[in-house]
């Protein structure tokens, strides 16, 4: 980070890490999900945002339903 003129701190791109860097995003989502995810929050005591965040990010380190299927299918195959 460095000073400007007026002594105001600039962020430049080196202070960014981009793997905690956030982007705002805007989605249409069923009340009754977001709903849900508010219930939720509430009691665990956090904001729901953060929970869909956490949602999204497990949904993520899973491989694939095709992948996962596959490996399904490999083992009934070893069983038989």
């Amino acid at each position: 980070m460095s000073k400007t003129k007026n002594g105001r701190h600039e962020i430049t791109a080196a202070d960014i890490d981009i793997a905690n860097a956030s982007e705002r995003i805007t989605i249409w989502m069923k009340v009754s999900l977001v709903d849900a995810f508010k219930e939720r929050a509430e009691e665990t005591g956090t904001k729901y945002q953060a929970l869909m965040k956490i949602a999204l990010e497990e949904y993520l380190k899973k491989p694939p339903l095709e992948a996962r299927i596959e490996t399904i299918e490999k083992k009934l195959k070893i069983a038989i």
